[in-house]
Formats: C-alpha cells, sequence, structure tokens
C-alpha cells in the first residue's frame, strides 16, 4: 500500500459542505470546543475501503473507525475538541493491507479566516 497516495487532513469546516461557517461551544471551563473534522484527500481515495482514527487518549473514544462509503468517500469524522495533537490514521486499502499515517491537528490556522457560529 506504499504507493496509495492519501493523507490525512483536518478543517473546521466540512470539507463537504458548502456552508463556510465553522462552529464552536463554550463550556464551563476556559476552553471552547470547535468542530473538527478529519478526514482523507488523495488520488488514491477510491482504493480506500476504512480509516481507523486514534484520537488522544482523554477523548471518551479515542478509537474511531469510519468505512469508505458513497455517503462518506472521504473517511470523514466530526468531532469537537479544544486542543491540538497528534492523530494517527491506520488505513486499510481494498485488498486488506493497512498503512498508519500521523497528522498534528491544525484547524487552528483557520482562525483567522473563518467566522464561527454558536453550536
Amino acid at each position: 500500500m506504499t504507493a496509495l497516495e492519501v493523507k490525512v487532513q483536518d478543517s473546521l469546516l466540512d470539507p463537504d459542505s458548502t456552508d463556510r461557517t465553522a462552529l464552536v461551544r463554550n463550556t464551563k471551563s476556559d476552553k471552547p470546543l470547535y468542530r473538527v473534522f478529519l478526514f482523507l484527500d488523495g488520488p488514491g481515495l477510491p482504493y480506500v475501503n476504512a480509516v481507523t482514527y486514534i484520537l488522544h487518549p482523554t477523548f471518551r473514544e479515542p478509537t474511531r473507525q469510519v468505512s469508505r462509503t458513497t455517503a462518506n468517500p472521504r473517511c470523514k469524522l466530526e468531532m469537537w475538541t479544544w486542543g491540538l495533537f497528534r492523530v494517527q490514521a491506520i488505513i486499510t486499502d481494498r485488498q486488506g493491507e493497512m498503512v498508519t499515517l500521523s497528522h498534528d491537528l491544525q484547524y487552528s490556522k483557520e482562525f483567522p479566516e473563518v467566522k464561527f457560529a454558536a453550536a
């Protein structure tokens, strides 16, 4: 699967929507929660069967599997978080071979460019 050209990306904006509004929730702590999307992108996407995202261990369910379907062709995962951390993505191709990619969340770079709405 080394030839599979995919990468993990993240965004405050839903990559499958024309809505350009980011959602934020105020919490009882000093840290607001941001809705963040994790997804795969690249020319090898049609050969992906599923991805298992491994989030920060403080998440209630840190391991989340997303199958690639016609309704979710990018293996998109929606989550709420306040911090930046490294995500592991174990990608399984259609032949059952797996590869693990690491991705450091970068959604905070979008703060100056997006408009926020309360969730």
